[in-house]
């Protein structure tokens, strides 16, 4: 069965929740996660990427990238 909401986006400004969107598809939250970087991405602002596993999520891209991340694209 699809899960309308399994796939999460956040933005984060100033330590605060500031939009959620979720979808079914990752090719549409993907597209999403880029368009929020795009429209709302500034200095002090993060952009979360997460898919739900039973009652929590686990993320899978961060804007800006961690450290963590941007060193696994390094090597």
């Amino acid at each position: 069965m699809n899960d309308p909401d399994r796939y999460r986006v956040t933005l984060t400004t100033s330590g605060k929740p500031t939009l959620i969107g979720w979808w079914g598809s990752l090719a549409t939250a993907t597209t999403k996660y880029s368009a929020v970087i795009g429209k709302h991405g500034r200095p002090g602002s993060t952009v979360e990427l997460a898919e739900r596993r039973g009652d929590s999520y686990r993320v899978l891209k961060t804007w800006p990238p961690t450290a963590s991340e941007a060193a696994d694209h390094t090597e």
